[in-house]
């Protein structure tokens, strides 16, 4: 099986991954970790006096992007010792990057994980889920963050016990 597993943030990316880890995927599974880089559009309103300012802030993003996408591939590595694990970070928009790869690379599943904002963040924000929904590139699987994080705590409960 070929999977997309598309990442932005720290604590959602460690739900995803252990719900990931807890399917059966075949040991031979090709998984893609994927950041994708919100491109910056304030770069048309801040001009040219802002460049430097625009570097900087694209580095860093890059670089915590690349240290959240190795470490993930890096746990994946470990359950999947026999798997195709590969990281990549890109910039553009969120939504049709992935698309875009999940289509042309020809990936049979697309997970990624849900903020499940709502109302004025919702339309400010947008929703990267409800985009990918809308046109899918193949099937796609959005976790729930509400439901992941209950999933973990009673997950590590019953492993305590």
């Amino acid at each position: 099986m070929k999977v997309l597993l598309a990442v932005e943030e720290q604590k959602l990316a460690e739900q995803s991954l252990r719900y990931v880890l807890e399917q059966h995927l075949a040991d031979n599974s090709e998984i893609l970790v994927l950041n994708v880089i919100k491109s910056v559009a304030a770069e048309a309103l801040l001009g040219p006096l802002q460049d430097h300012f625009l570097e900087d802030m694209r580095k860093d993003k890059k670089f915590q992007a690349e240290k959240l996408v190795r470490h993930i591939a890096l746990k994946l590595r470990d359950h999947f010792p026999g798997g195709l694990i590969s990281e990549r970070v890109v910039e553009g928009k969120v939504a049709e990057t992935i698309e875009e790869i999940a289509r042309s690379e020809g990936f049979d599943l697309v997970i990624l994980a849900s903020h499940e904002r709502q109302g004025l963040e919702k339309i400010i924000c947008g929703s990267v889920s409800c985009e990918i929904t809308a046109h899918p590139p193949c099937s796609v699987l959005v976790l729930q963050a509400s439901k992941l994080k209950a999933h973990a705590s009673t997950s590590s409960k019953h492993s305590l016990s």
